[in-house]
């Protein structure tokens, strides 16, 4: 119906015999089905394309899109009725070894909303690590998980990579898969499912304490 929201969940299995899928509309189950050929007519098991279509010409709107897969023991299935929150920096955090291209308050170059490449920070050493701290949730929502979102990209000839840092408890968590950077300003995400300092699911008083950042590994 026009005017309204709806929270639209779609699981499927790519199989050329075993398939199985399921449309939920607001967490109850709309369509379903099982032993269908979904693969395309290679021997690609696997999906590499989404949309979403309308078939009337009123203007639709997409809010909070996510995907997940079924590698690993979390957000491997319906997580229900949820909502992606965008969380600023709020502070320096516990290092600060990249460089202010301004000033010196660091968090205060990358919180711009819209984003501006005018103010950065940046470094050429290796293992520099940059922490800043974010604004705390509020209530006690569940958190299905963490998505540290940044724009970053290399100056120079060479390759150059980044890794994700979770400081929890006084330790820095670096992430174990480095990402690397092109010449163009790219938005890039780190994914954290549980909380990389204590290997459970994130808990409200573990974000707020947490502290985000990045290191310079390559």
């Amino acid at each position: 119906q026009p005017n309204l929201w709806y929270f639209l969940e779609v699981k499927a299995t790519i199989h050329n015999a075993a398939l199985s899928f399921d449309v939920r509309m607001n967490g109850e189950s709309w369509l379903s089905a099982s032993g269908i050929n979904t693969r395309q007519s290679s021997t690609n098991a696997y999906v590499n394309q989404m949309y979403l279509v309308r078939n009337y010409t009123a203007t639709v709107y997409v809010d909070d899109v996510y995907i997940l897969d079924t590698a690993g023991a979390t957000c491997n299935d319906f997580p229900g009725d949820v909502r992606i929150s965008v969380i600023a920096p709020n502070g320096d955090g516990a290092s600060a070894q990249w460089t202010c291209s301004t000033g010196s308050s660091h968090y205060q170059l990358v919180d711009e909303n819209p984003y501006s490449l005018m103010h950065y920070l940046y470094t050429r050493g290796l293992n520099n690590i940059d922490l800043l701290d974010y604004v705390d949730i509020s209530g006690s929502p569940t958190i299905i998980a963490v998505a540290f979102s940044f724009m970053a990209y290399k100056d120079d000839a060479g390759a150059r990579s980044v890794a994700g840092v979770v400081r929890h408890s006084g330790t820095n968590n670096v992430n174990g898969t480095n990402v690397a950077l092109s010449s163009t300003a790219s938005w890039l995400k780190i994914f954290y499912e549980t909380n990389p300092g204590t290997g459970a699911a994130w808990l409200v008083a573990d974000f707020n304490a947490a502290q985000f950042g990045l290191k310079l590994t390559a």
